[in-house]
């Protein structure tokens, strides 16, 4: 039975850092949208500029004078995009957690699991930051290395289990490049997001289907005894 509870206390924590994790993600979302309206504004005016320059130097010259702009609304409107989705990412990656943690005998605290929800929304903070200097690709996958290989470090020294970390740092690289295609494929979101949870659903069975949840968790002199 104490399995079972340690779980469904786990499950009711999640749950809640998910709820809070909405209010920065809010504010990041507000901010993100700031900075479209103003570059949409921008480059309709710099359009009109450019076009009224234009036409006064190709009569004197000849040629077209227009250049290029840097669009900075294309990059704040995908990472908005990803913005929206990141409740369910945030979801897929406490659950992924979650599996490792019962696998490994319950030994996270809830203090591990807060930890572990605050690198993740920093990672949207710095994708956020990232997105004025660099291109969408990168300002993804940069945050997203570096903080799967600092979430995985952590969680190998919190399990004291070096596979399981590893595990849990190429599972947390896989949903984010799925969350990456997903906001790329934004027009097929919902079906590509059913299928997602349909296998996240199907891996947990899986992974979780000799485990007993009635089964009170071992003790030895010391500590806990991992369940085998």
């Amino acid at each position: 039975m104490e399995n079972r509870i340690k779980v469904i206390w786990k499950v009711l924590f999640i749950v809640i850092l998910i709820l809070v994790s909405l209010v920065p993600f809010y504010f990041m979302q507000h901010y993100a949208q700031a900075v479209i309206n103003e570059q949409s504004t921008l480059n309709h005016l710099a359009a009109q500029s450019a076009n009224y320059l234009s036409g006064l130097m190709d009569s004197v010259q000849g040629q077209s004078t227009t250049q290029p702009m840097i669009d900075l609304k294309s990059r704040y409107q995908f990472a908005l995009n990803h913005l929206q989705s990141a409740p369910l990412t945030l979801g897929l990656v406490f659950l992924w957690l979650l599996v490792i943690d019962v696998i490994n005998s319950s030994r996270l605290s809830l203090v591990s699991y807060l930890l572990v929800g605050v690198g993740l929304v920093l990672f949207y903070l710095v994708e956020l930051v990232f997105a004025r200097y660099v291109q969408p690709g990168f300002a993804f996958f940069i945050p997203a290395i570096i903080f799967a290989l600092l979430l995985s470090g952590y969680v190998t020294s919190a399990l004291r289990n070096v596979v399981a970390g590893t595990v849990f740092g190429i599972g947390l690289l896989m949903i984010y490049t799925l969350a990456f295609y997903l906001v790329s494929e934004i027009d097929n979101i919902l079906m590509y997001g059913a299928i997602c949870l349909v296998v996240a659903f199907v891996v947990v069975i899986i992974m979780t289907r000799h485990i007993d949840w009635n089964a009170p968790a071992e003790r030895v002199k010391g500590g806990a005894k991992k369940l085998n």
